[in-house]
């Protein structure tokens, strides 16, 4: 038997490594509220890069490299500080992720994975992020201006912010950057987005609905996906969830979770195909339903 947060876990027949893997979170790590505290001074430049995302494709050469030099200075600046200053200092993250637990269904802090990396790794990752979209936008500046696709662009700008946490994860970035570097958070932008684009298009409220509930779809797709490989292969990331023994969802109650199919199934499967579908709709609805209805009339 192994402790874990101040209980006895017992052992599973057949998933040994599995148990003593298994943790309840780091004893004093910060909650969820002091989490959120303390990634909250690195939501705007999230929002921020997904407002200019989403504005690019239509705007005209000139917004297009203004928008990619803005992206080119983050590896710049980067670069230059990793040349300036010794970066070879190891960093320890503990991965963090937030499951309801108990009969009050409170949110538990379960530590998925310990990555431990020279810091100037996460510097890197962070250079990639925004060279990648720098350089395309380059690449592109010469098209013309274009309402994107309502269905693609939002799934797109989710996809990068996703791939982005996972790397920043994997590198071993302050918790605080990790946590703010989510692709939910983005929403706030793409959403308006995406109900102004069908209203350019001429969309009607019912196609508008269901582009939402492509998009939602689309963008958790990935999550299901790397969730299982990474729970089954214990990979790490937050969604490898194999440590998770048990778990309380709203009008499910609470669950023991047995192996590591239960641990993907409840955590990750269940939540992101039917909460995160209805809660990306019904935001869709309330942020998106007003721009559609200015771009219809602009049209």
């Amino acid at each position: 038997m192994k402790a874990t947060g101040g209980q006895v876990a017992e052992p599973i027949p057949g998933e040994e490594q599995r148990t003593l893997d298994r943790r309840a979170g780091a004893g004093e790590k910060a909650g969820m509220p002091e989490l959120v505290s303390a990634a909250m001074p690195f939501f705007p430049v999230v929002l921020l890069t997904a407002l200019l995302l989403c504005l690019a494709p239509q705007l005209a050469r000139k917004g297009r490299i203004t928008i990619a030099v803005l992206f080119l200075f983050v590896p710049l600046g980067f670069g230059i500080d990793l040349l300036l200053f010794d970066h070879s200092g190891v960093h320890t993250l503990e991965v963090p992720n937030f499951f309801p637990r108990g009969p009050d269904a409170e949110p538990h802090r379960w530590v998925t994975e310990t990555v431990v990396e020279p810091a100037w790794k996460w510097h890197v990752c962070v250079m990639i992020a925004y060279a990648i979209p720098g350089l395309l936008l380059l690449l592109r500046a010469g098209r013309a201006p274009a309402v994107p696709n309502p269905l693609l662009m939002p799934v797109l700008v989710f996809w990068f912010f996703l791939a982005t946490r996972l790397g920043l994860e994997k590198t071993a970035a302050p918790e605080e950057i990790v946590w703010a570097v989510g692709a939910t958070p983005s929403l706030l932008v793409t959403l308006p987005f995406l109900g102004w684009w069908c209203g350019r298009r001429g969309m009607k409220f019912g196609r508008f609905v269901g582009m939402l509930l492509g998009c939602a779809l689309l963008q958790r797709l990935p999550i299901v996906v790397w969730g299982w490989f990474a729970t089954t292969k214990q990979l790490g990331t937050h969604l490898d969830t194999h440590v998770v023994t048990d778990i309380s969802l709203p009008g499910i109650g609470p669950r023991q979770l047995v192996d590591a199919y239960d641990a993907w199934l409840w955590p990750t499967a269940i939540p992101h195909l039917t909460l995160w579908i209805v809660v990306t709709l019904v935001a869709g609805i309330v942020l998106g339903s007003g721009p559609r209805w200015f771009a219809a009339r602009r049209k």
